[in-house]
């Protein structure tokens, strides 16, 4: 069943909508494909409330990604169980780590990013938020920012 949202914002940082607000749109899923379908570095920010499908429409992109976006392989982060800040190498070599995937290049992993080989997909930051404070939670955020690169 498709998710329904609004977008706040365009890819320029401009709002969307008109003097009554952004317009609810159909299917989250579809056009985070459709966005993610592009040449250029993307950076796209899913927010709600808790329980409101942000984990899930993650997970079924992660699922769902190879099929409709061939060229693009999702790896899906978890945050929420953070307890420092880590730079994206090595978020990623610590994801992997706990996947069972030892000896992977990280760089490596990282230069398909750049591409636009990989899509970073990062869940739990708003409950990674709450456990820590503020300036934490920037630079958390921050190392996320960081990845964004290039294609990627």
């Amino acid at each position: 069943m498709p998710q329904r949202f609004t977008v706040a914002q365009d890819a320029v940082g401009r709002a969307v909508g008109d003097a009554g607000g952004p317009a609810v749109q159909r299917d989250v899923f579809a056009a985070m494909c459709d966005w993610l379908d592009v040449e250029q570095a993307r950076f796209l920010l899913i927010l709600g409330d808790f329980g409101h499908g942000k984990s899930f429409l993650l997970r079924e992109l992660t699922r769902r990604l190879p099929d409709e976006v061939a060229q693009v392989a999702p790896l899906l982060v978890e945050l929420r169980a953070l307890e420092k800040t880590h730079s994206v190498d090595e978020l990623l070599a610590l994801h992997l780590t706990k996947l069972g995937e030892h000896g992977v290049d990280v760089r490596a992993v990282r230069r398909m990013v750049e591409q636009g080989k990989v899509a970073l997909l990062f869940d739990g930051f708003d409950e990674l938020a709450l456990r820590v404070t503020y300036d934490r939670a920037a630079e958390h955020l921050r190392t996320i920012l960081a990845a964004v690169t290039g294609r990627g």
